[in-house]
């Protein structure tokens, strides 16, 4: 009696055990993902900035690329002349392997005196795995570029009322 109740709990029991084992589950270790972010500057010349300047910068995905938080920048200049401003998108989440495409503008203002870079850049953010894990690398070209640049910095010019600038001109 003993052998024949094994046998039975064996048969039963064993191809219960075995199809549960094959039930799909879900799994909880950490997703491979990396973070980026895109750096921009912002330069004024010309004549002396007699107060702070906001700026404000656009980043727009060009192929449905994951966005920051926050896809509008806003930087404050200094004042005087020559002064830099700099700050970052980001950071922004990646989780797969590819090349990421981006669009940052200078958003058109209206601000006596000043002229405002028009430039746009295109940007490519290129995610790689290696042994250490997901890798980001920020590519830049001028819109309609092929040529890579080193950042993305914008120029801006400002001509102070009845002076007169001291630079050759914006945009760049």
């Amino acid at each position: 009696m003993r052998i024949r109740l094994r046998k039975i709990l064996v048969s039963v029991l064993v191809p219960a055990v075995l199809a549960a084992l094959m039930i799909p589950t879900a799994s909880f270790a950490a997703a491979d993902s990396c973070q980026a972010e895109i750096p921009v500057k912002i330069q004024t010349t010309g004549d002396s900035v007699s107060s702070a300047v906001t700026y404000k910068l656009v980043l727009e995905s060009v192929d449905g690329a994951p966005m920051p938080e926050h896809a509008e920048l806003e930087l404050s200049s200094g004042t005087g002349s020559g002064t830099v401003v700099e700050g970052a998108f980001g950071p922004i989440t990646y989780t797969a392997p590819e090349d990421y495409q981006y669009r940052i503008r200078q958003a058109s203002q209206t601000v006596n005196n000043f002229t405002y870079d028009a430039t746009v850049y295109d940007v490519t953010v290129r995610i790689t795995v290696s042994e250490a894990g997901m890798e980001a690398t920020v590519l830049v070209a001028k819109d309609g570029s092929e040529a890579k640049t080193g950042e993305i910095a914008f120029t801006n010019d400002y001509d102070r009322p009845g002076g007169g600038s001291s630079s050759s001109g914006g945009g760049g």
